[in-house]
């Protein structure tokens, strides 16, 4: 009963967590209307993140693997300093949420609504949003995590995943996610530490 009820209470936080975030971001837009286009990754079958609409896993191909473009505008001391976009790659690959809902994110539906460029949004059998393409939930999930950025500019990668102040974070331990791990995948990926700012993303 006790174990029942602190499962329960968990998965109460996470999606109060997550309404909070929409409710605050679900309207911010990008500097034009042009769809964000980021390449899709196959979703990651170890590392699952709980309380998600997930995809079969499926094996990674080792000769599909995904590299940080070498942009001589996004270096620094020698360095290719990792963009968003390298960001949600990763952090999608780990995610892997269902391909019919376009939501690459895994974020819960809504029911404040959405600005019309994101299209008819429905709601999953088991509570997610379901976009109509999948540019549309990519540009969603872009969207607010810069929302978030753009607020919390004191947030790490760590700190993003995890939760700090105000912030209760993206996949926090209280959901039964594993932040450090989490973390450690994505930042390890894109060549940085767990407390690279997330502002500092290209």
């Amino acid at each position: 009963m006790i174990e029942q009820f602190f499962t329960f209470a968990g998965e109460l936080f996470h999606t109060f967590s997550k309404i909070i975030m929409e409710l605050l971001y679900p309207m911010a837009s990008t500097d034009n209307n042009t769809v964000i286009e980021l390449e899709t990754v196959p979703p990651k079958p170890d590392l699952p993140i709980e309380n998600s609409e997930k995809s079969p896993a499926t094996a990674s191909d080792p000769s599909k693997t995904i590299t940080i473009p070498s942009d001589p505008k996004n270096a620094s001391n020698g360095q290719i300093k990792p963009t968003l976009s390298d960001f949600l790659k990763w952090q999608w690959q780990l995610e892997g949420a269902v391909p019919a809902n376009n939501n690459p994110g895994n974020y819960k539906f809504f029911y404040g609504g959405y600005m019309p460029i994101y299209g008819n949004v429905k709601r999953s059998v088991g509570g997610f949003a379901m976009f109509p393409t999948l540019a549309q939930g990519e540009l969603y999930a872009a969207t607010c995590t810069k929302g978030v950025i753009k607020h919390h500019p004191e947030l790490t990668i760590l700190t993003y995943l995890g939760g700090n102040g105000d912030w209760p974070g993206y996949a926090p331990s209280s959901d039964r996610n594993n932040p450090l791990d989490y973390a450690t995948f994505v930042s390890s990926h894109l060549g940085v530490g767990i407390n690279f700012l997330m502002k500092d993303l290209a």
